[in-house]
């Protein structure tokens, strides 16, 4: 079957009808934290949210779930959280590029969300972009309670991150020594002029 539209540039299908991407929904700058949690409650179970750490020394821990995304340090720092999502765009100005049906698939007033990366193992990993990090979930407990991931992040720049292993999550008041099981996958975002 033929797309009602393509936007093509050499060989490469940028847009056709069954492009789909998220764009950014909110931002919330200068978020300071000391050894406390933030809770960012999610209009829609399709949002994501990215963070950028602009304290070097602040490890911190960040989940995503269906209706909200939270995040953890032992420490200070000081955060932005980029919220994406679905949505449109009504305002008369600028391209807008509709499908078949009529839905808007693409509107040049929106910002998409631009993934760089992901990675699924503990080190450090720098980019040209200043940029935001995405984690379903920083830790993990089998069946039995015994912690099986426990995965932490630091940004010694906004255009880097860590993954490690951090022993000490204390979320709930305890710390685990036991050790480390795995550790998850993170999205990498380039949040630049955002």
């Amino acid at each position: 079957m033929s797309n009602y539209i393509e936007v093509i540039n050499g060989s490469k299908i940028l847009i056709n009808d069954s492009w789909h991407n998220l764009s950014l929904k909110q931002k919330i700058s200068s978020i300071y934290l000391n050894n406390n949690y933030y809770t960012i409650q999610k209009s829609n179970t399709a949002d994501i949210v990215f963070l950028c750490c602009y304290t070097p020394s602040c490890i911190f821990h960040a989940i995503n779930y269906e209706t909200v995304a939270y995040f953890y340090t032992k420490y200070s720092g000081t955060f932005d959280a980029y919220i994406y999502g679905e949505q449109t765009s009504y305002t008369g100005n600028g391209l807008a590029v509709y499908n078949a049906s009529g839905a808007e698939i693409f509107n040049s007033n929106l910002k998409y969300l631009k993934i760089l990366d992901y990675k699924h193992n503990y080190g450090t990993y720098s980019y040209s972009n200043k940029i935001g990090v995405y984690s379903d979930i920083s830790w993990q407990e089998d069946i039995s309670g015994n912690m099986i991931s426990r995965t932490a992040y630091k940004m010694p720049t906004t255009s880097s991150v860590q993954m490690m292993d951090d022993p000490n999550i204390d979320w709930d008041g305890e710390s685990d020594p036991g050790p480390s099981l795995g550790n998850n996958t993170i999205l990498i975002a380039n949040v630049d002029n955002v």
